[in-house]
């Protein structure tokens, strides 16, 4: 299976509120913008890195039949 990988911008303020942001073509300074934008000041900062499976489309064989 094919695989992708994905980097995730996380912020977690004192409360224990978080928020995360991050996409294909996003830089790390504005998805941590983003992610920070929600939280309270004095977050942590992390960037989570994964490699996912990408999906593949199922074929199904059919057979069509006029009625």
């Amino acid at each position: 299976m094919a695989k992708v990988k994905v980097r995730v911008a996380v912020a977690v303020d004192h409360t224990g509120d978080w928020n995360s942001c991050g996409s294909k073509n996003m830089k790390d300074k504005e998805a941590m913008s983003i992610a920070s934008e929600t939280v309270e000041e004095g977050e942590a900062r992390y960037f989570l890195e994964a490699e996912l499976d990408i999906p593949e489309h199922a074929v199904v064989q059919a057979k069509v039949e006029k009625v």
